[in-house]
């Protein structure tokens, strides 16, 4: 199975929970950007965006620039992947891969570069990263006046102070019969934060990641909602509390 997570903040623009640096100049630097997440107890995804610039010239020798970005379970090898950038002014490379690690155990990232004059590589700090907590089930659904809206999905803790959200959206009707158009939400919060929603018209399935902060530990808590109510205002299921465990 291939993942691929984008990390969205609450106004839904991309974040990063990684990120790896490793300068020797203002024209020789690589970065690695990018988010990690749990697959099990023992493995985690990532993927990001791998940005380096090089002007070393090697047009006399046997090798290209190369930078290498290393990933792993800290109990367990690195797994290095391995790019050449083209040129000098700076390459900009998605990437995604997954590795193995210990139960509950951090991930670590580091980026280098092949300084040297025979090709040495030179790397950056390493960087640890904790993938997350083990995903929590969300099953929602709310009808009124034959509109239906479902969510199915999972929650998991993004360390002590993140949250991902996961799943899809379903807003269904069992009747054709509505002059106005419908919608279906969904609601999110952490405890003692304001409400945020993703929404799609009926009869169109929503894809939902949702990245968030919260307070140290909070709860969260979900809910569905769908535009039944008087003059298209929206009516709202039960509201769901999550807790949202650190560790496996």
């Amino acid at each position: 199975m291939t993942c691929r997570f984008v990390r969205l903040d609450e106004r839904g623009q991309e974040m990063a929970n990684v990120s790896a640096k490793f300068h020797m100049g203002n024209r020789t630097k690589a970065s690695f950007d990018g988010v990690v997440d749990p697959d099990g107890a023992e493995g985690y995804v990532f993927s990001g965006t791998v940005k380096a610039t090089c002007m070393l010239d090697r047009s006399s020798t046997g090798f290209k620039n190369k930078v290498i970005l290393g990933h792993s379970g800290r109990s367990v090898g690195h797994t290095d992947l391995e790019l050449y950038p083209e040129g000098a002014e700076e390459n900009v490379i998605p990437v995604e891969g997954r590795g193995r690690r210990a139960k509950n155990e951090k991930v670590e990232f580091l980026i280098g570069m092949n300084t040297g004059l025979s090709g040495q590589m030179s790397f950056g700090e390493t960087v640890y990263v904790a993938p997350g907590g083990p995903p929590q089930k969300i099953s929602l659904f709310f009808t009124k006046s034959k509109f239906n809206v479902s969510f199915e999905g999972t929650a998991w803790a993004d360390g002590p102070t993140g949250y991902v959200i996961q799943g899809q959206l379903i807003p269904a009707s069992s009747t054709t019969d509505s002059y106005v158009s419908e919608y279906g939400t969904f609601g999110y919060k952490p405890s003692g934060g304001s409400w945020q929603y993703e929404t799609t018209k009926f009869r169109e399935p929503k894809q939902i990641l949702i990245r968030g902060s919260r307070k140290e530990g909070a709860d969260l808590s979900v809910i569905v909602g769908n535009t039944t109510g008087s003059c298209n205002t929206y009516k709202y299921g039960d509201e769901s509390s999550l807790s949202l465990p650190l560790e496996f």
